[in-house]
Parts: C-alpha cells; structure tokens; sequence
C-alpha cells in the first residue's frame, strides 16, 4: 500500500488528493482510491490526479482507477478498450453501469455460479465511434455490456437470461458469438437476434 499526496484543482479552489495505491501484480493494475476534503472525487477529477501524482511516485501514466461496483464486477471491467482511447464515464454513466451490474450482470453471475466476462461495457463517444457502433447505442450511456459465458454457446446464455427473469432492457444474441444486454428505465424485454445476411446486419425477433 503506498500513499500519495497530488493537488488537483476541482472547480476554482485547490484540494488535496490522497491516493492510495495498491499493485495488482497479476493483472499488471493499480487500484486507486481518490478522496479530497469532501469525500471521494468525481471521476474526472480523480482520473486526471492518478496521472499527475502517479507520475511523480512510479505510477505509470495510463493505471486506470478500479471500483467495485458489486461482488465479482469492477469498473475498471465495464470500460476496458483496446482502442487506446480515453473512456472514463461521467457520474450518470457510472450509475448506470453499477445498475447494470447490479441488476443484471451479478444476478446472472450467482445463477450461472461461474464468470460472466465482459468483452464490451462503456463506451466514450471516440470508443463508440472506433468499433462503429452506432450514436444511439447504450453502450455510450453505460446502460449496455456484450458478455460470453465460457462453456456456453451465445444463444444458450441468452436463453438463460430470459428464463431467469432478469430485468434487461434489451438482449441481443449477436452473430453467434456473445449477447449484449442491457439495464434502462424503459425495460422492454426485447429480445433479439442479430445476423449477417448479404453483407447486412438484421435483426430477427425473439431468443426463445
């Protein structure tokens, strides 16, 4: 455990940011916990302190912060990239990837009684734009995860979603290979399936 001491300017007035660092070896992480006088620090705030403390103590540069949203899911999980790009989620996005974990994802980790692995959670708007997906996708609002169970096929694990009851918004077996699903207000328990046919996407309806 060590800790740092980083000043970071939040709004007009300067604040003291402790950040406690402790290394993950074998995912080759840092976990960071920021705080400032009142209590923890919006995300941005504490990202960018990470960064210039970090620096300073042998904390690489790009350590990503890590959150326990529930028993087996982090934040850090719901927003990898290997695009190389910024995607740090604002406060309304990060409540919406701790419902879907909470709703969603956990339920069906403690159903299944094996790892459920997200393959895509979050996406910024630059993320987004990088694996095409489309502006209107929930995946920018944080409401969305492509997941894969392994030893399941994609339809199977759709399948068990649905026959859980779990209160997804949208689920969609994609191209046989992973199911995106999703947690939002409207929870339309739609269900799809999504295939290529003459160099299209479609859809069709329905898992079961």
């Amino acid at each position: 455990m060590v800790g740092l001491i980083g000043r970071q300017w939040i709004g007009t007035r300067p604040a003291i940011v402790l950040l406690r660092c402790t290394i993950q070896l074998n995912q080759a992480q840092f976990r960071l916990e920021c705080c400032g006088p009142q209590g923890e620090l919006p995300a941005e705030a504490a990202f960018h302190a990470v960064q210039r403390a970090g620096m300073h103590a042998g904390v690489p540069s790009n350590a990503r912060p890590l959150m326990q949203l529930t028993a087996n899911f982090t934040l850090d999980e719901l927003t990898r990239t290997t695009t190389g790009l910024p995607n740090v989620p604002n406060r309304s996005e990060r409540a919406a990837l701790l419902a879907l974990a909470e709703h969603v994802l956990q339920p069906l980790r403690d159903a299944l009684g094996q790892p459920v692995r997200v393959t895509s959670g979050f996406r910024s708007t630059a993320v987004n734009r990088a694996v095409g997906g489309v502006p209107s996708s929930q995946h920018r609002s944080g409401q969305a995860a492509d997941i894969h169970v392994s030893g399941m096929s994609a339809m199977a694990l759709a399948r068990r979603i649905v026959a859980l009851g779990l209160p997804f918004d949208q689920l969609i077996e994609e191209f046989g290979q992973w199911v995106h699903v999703s947690y939002g207000p409207l929870q339309r328990r739609q269900q799809l399936i999504a295939v290529r046919r003459e160099g299209r996407t479609r859809y069709l309806q329905g898992v079961m």
